[in-house]
């Protein structure tokens, strides 16, 4: 009976390490997408990995995956020199210059005065110092969304059982959970190019998604703040992408 016991728990830690190292893998590709401007060698190496079905981790929007890809391939097919501007601007809009206020920075969001570098940023700073992590703020603050997503996956780089992944789903409640579907609608509804319009929302729903299975996975709801920030903000309509009904 011990040897039954034993074995089933090195089992269920063979298991969980795989599970975390793919999403892991995932995050890690949904961040570098972000973190600097979409290249013609980043495009083309999105296409010939058939992104997003080449994502490990494979979301129940079957139609919001065939978007994602059918824009991607149609980009890929006209790919030059104005696309590239297009896509430059774009990314200028919604991760530097802020022109869509859709900040990738998690204290606008949550902040009641919606303001930078607050209280959101410094309580994230401590969960990366507690694990020991460095990172450059002369690139991005601490909140930063891509910054978020990296965390995230070092925390899956390194779980083996539920409690990591328990520790996995409460920082996604506290933190990322809060404001990313509030971002990817605001994006979705003004940028200029459908690649980033249908991205933001994948990204999104990839999140959600990935929190539902750590919860069948740790059988723990997960923790829903009652004073959120995020209910004051106007409900914004998602851009229409062409065969994909609203994913929230």
């Amino acid at each position: 009976m011990r040897n039954n016991k034993k074995n089933k728990s090195s089992s269920e830690s063979k298991q969980i390490k795989l599970f975390s190292k793919s999403i892991a893998k995932d995050l890690v590709l949904l961040s570098a997408i972000q973190h600097t401007e979409l290249t013609k060698e980043k495009i083309q190496e999105l296409y010939q990995m058939d992104f997003p079905q080449g994502l490990c981790f494979t979301l129940k929007d079957k139609e919001l995956i065939r978007a994602v890809n059918d824009n991607l391939v149609n980009l890929h097919s006209k790919l030059d020199e104005e696309i590239l501007d297009e896509l430059a601007v774009d990314f200028a809009n919604i991760y530097l210059v802020h022109t869509y206020q859709a900040s990738p920075y998690e204290s606008v969001w949550l902040d009641e005065e919606s303001l930078m570098q607050q209280q959101p940023m410094f309580d994230i700073k401590k969960e990366y110092q507690k694990h020991h992590l460095e990172f450059n703020e002369q690139t991005h603050y601490a909140d930063h969304l891509c910054l978020q997503l990296e965390f995230i996956a070092h925390l899956l780089n390194k779980s083996s059982n539920k409690s990591d992944l328990l520790n996995v789903g409460e920082f996604l409640d506290n933190h990322l959970l809060r404001w990313i579907k509030l971002f990817s609608a605001r994006v979705a509804k003004h940028a200029m190019t459908e690649f980033y319009a249908s991205f933001v929302v994948l990204q999104a729903t990839y999140i959600e998604e990935l929190r539902c299975v750590l919860e069948d996975i740790t059988q723990t709801k997960r923790i829903e703040p009652v004073d959120d920030k995020k209910q004051v903000f106007e409900d914004i309509p998602m851009k229409f992408i062409p065969g994909v009904a609203k994913s929230w």
